[in-house]
């Protein structure tokens, strides 16, 4: 800098600033406070993890909670016991007042003494991305949590809790997923029952740097929150911060009977796994949670429902992608699939207003399908079985008829199919040659499609005993 300004002399300009804030403050000035800063919380995590490991009462609670020693040393969990003693323990080693509330360490109460904010609480240590200890988390033994105020070092809103721990274990192997959770405790609990892929994000909500500091590690989440109750949560429009960084996100929602602070009973965390294990992705949470809005048994209510879940569902680009979600949507409002087809879509392109398979209604492997199924409603006998040529709607209907059991055929059928079974004529002389016609046009098609497999598999096959039996398949099947 000095070889700068010694150039600027001879051609006679000025030297800008660049070492001075807005605010006047020194940049190196900076510096050295947060490096202060930095070792005052230091000093604060060895002081409450001290108090933490020379309480019995306090171990004993967190024993009993699942916490080992072996999670409490990994995290640096402690124990605040009073309102005074790091207050106390800080000043004598130099801090000032004004550096300790600064920190988040210390108020000002209501008395005009100056405290502890963490008093009577576990004290979970934040440590970020330089690996420093930066703020704090203090849980209540009823679970309530409270964290250090915002600082120049540590905003809770941007921090994820254990991040620490996980770089050690992707350096040993790869995370497939990761399970987030909202209190930090919490993320102890769950790591100490065995789940080392596992965080806090210190609130209900993602943001999207939270989101980007995970993605560092999988794309893959199921997000665990205490409030996630049967759709209780109002907060999960803050879960989407994951998707949209482009990870896949799933929710384990939780019944009343799991609460994360009781996860020791080993009936309430084999129900916490289970939850995990049949966790739904973040959209059919979403479905889920506004179904809970209308009343479904309504006509009126149904339609709303669909209405608005069109807008959720809509936010995925590829139609194929958005199919999945029409059979959750079915299966929520008790609708058929091709109805929500046709809310959705009938407004977008009118020649596929209802599914593919109408906007193919004049092929000839689904008109001859057609055909049959309308000839079966109609009480004939077309003289052989065809479920082997069936699927979907169409085999679930052929079966329920031929056992004979009632049938509402607007469960199976779209308007259009409906239309085309009531022209079919019983009495038509022809209908058993119509019939022996439909069926080997479908056995024709099953036949091409199990050719078309199995030439796909011999051009694959790369063992030539593998490829000469593939060989002989396809010559059976040629001859018959």
């Amino acid at each position: 800098m000095e070889a700068v300004k010694i150039l600027a002399d001879r051609v006679g300009m000025k030297v800008p600033e660049f070492h001075k804030r807005k605010n006047g403050e020194d940049f190196e000035d900076k510096k050295k406070r947060q490096e202060r800063h930095y070792n005052l919380v230091a000093v604060v995590a060895r002081y409450y993890h001290n108090q933490l490991v020379n309480n019995l009462q306090i171990m004993e609670y967190l024993t009993s909670h699942g916490i080992d020693n072996g999670t409490i040393t990994a995290y640096g969990l402690g124990f605040s016991p009073n309102h005074f003693g790091v207050i106390n323990h800080l000043q004598s080693l130099g801090f000032t007042e004004q550096e300790i509330e600064d920190t988040g360490i210390g108020y000002h109460a209501q008395d005009n003494k100056f405290k502890d904010v963490m008093a009577g609480r576990i004290i979970c240590p934040h440590i970020n991305t330089f690996g420093k200890v930066a703020g704090f988390a203090g849980v209540s033994r009823n679970g309530d949590t409270i964290y250090t105020k915002n600082t120049d070092i540590f905003f809770h809103e941007n921090e994820v809790f254990g991040t620490h721990l996980l770089k050690a274990v992707k350096m040993q192997e790869d995370i497939e997923s990761i399970i987030i959770t909202s209190s930090p405790l919490n993320a102890c609990v769950l790591r100490a029952k065995g789940n080392k892929k596992v965080v806090s994000v210190m609130s209900n909500n993602i943001n999207s740097r939270q989101a980007r500091a995970l993605m560092r590690f999988t794309d893959k989440f199921v997000i665990v929150f205490s409030d996630v109750r049967n759709g209780l949560d109002k907060s999960y429009s803050g879960l989407d911060a994951l998707t949209l960084e482009g990870g896949s996100v799933k929710v384990a929602t939780l019944t009343e009977h799991v609460n994360m602070t009781e996860v020791i009973e080993q009936k309430t965390y084999d129900s916490l796994t289970n939850a995990i294990k049949n966790a739904k992705s973040l959209l059919e949470y979403q479905l889920d949670l506004l179904a809970k809005k209308y009343d479904l048994k309504t006509k009126d209510g149904k339609h709303a429902f669909i209405d608005e879940a069109k807008g959720y569902v809509m936010t995925i680009k590829e139609r194929s992608k958005q199919e999945p979600y029409i059979s959750v949507l079915s299966n929520i409002a008790k609708v058929r699939e091709d109805s929500i087809r046709k809310a959705f879509y009938e407004d977008v392109d009118k020649s596929s207003s209802v599914t593919k398979r109408v906007s193919n209604k004049r092929d000839k492997v689904y008109n001859a399908m057609l055909t049959l199924l309308g000839l079966v409603n109609a009480g004939y006998d077309i003289g052989e079985d065809i479920s082997e040529y069936l699927d979907g709607e169409y085999l679930k209907y052929y079966k329920t008829k031929m056992s004979g059991q009632d049938i509402d055929l607007v469960e199976y059928f779209n308007d259009i199919e409906l239309e085309k079974l009531n022209e079919i004529n019983v009495a038509d002389k022809n209908n058993l040659k119509i019939a022996s016609d439909c069926i080997k046009i479908l056995k024709d098609n099953k036949t091409k499609s199990i050719r078309d497999k199995l030439i796909h598999e011999i051009d694959a096959e790369q063992d030539l005993d593998k490829k000469r039996e593939l060989l002989e398949k396809l010559n059976v099947l040629m001859r018959e």
